[in-house]
């Protein structure tokens, strides 16, 4: 069975999906799997997987769509921990660099 980011399965995705953990976002090109967390503070919508091909020609629909879920879940944000190639696509519909996640193989 294939691995994910952070040694996470397919099928760990998919008992997540179906527990109602996590949400899963359809694309004709793509998908996005995005979690609802409520921090002390405030209530967050987090971007854990974005996958698919041709993402310029969607991303903006990924975005709009992101925010009006995120805002009827009542949260104050969207968070994605990514790659900086998706940080500069998604620059322009108003994503900034919040903080950095680094890694050693070890």
């Amino acid at each position: 069975m294939p691995k994910f980011r952070l040694g996470t399965t397919e099928q760990e995705l998919k008992d997540k999906v179906e527990k109602g953990e996590w949400q899963l976002h359809k694309y004709p090109l793509g998908f996005v799997l995005t979690e609802v967390r409520q921090y002390a503070e405030e209530k967050v919508c987090i971007v854990h997987f974005l996958g698919g091909e041709q993402f310029d020609s969607w991303k903006t629909q990924v975005d709009d769509d992101l925010e009006k879920f995120a805002k009827a879940q009542g949260c104050k944000a969207l968070e994605a921990g990514c790659r900086l190639g998706l940080e500069r696509k998604m620059k322009s519909l108003g994503w900034k660099r919040w903080h950095v996640v680094i890694r050693k193989e070890l």
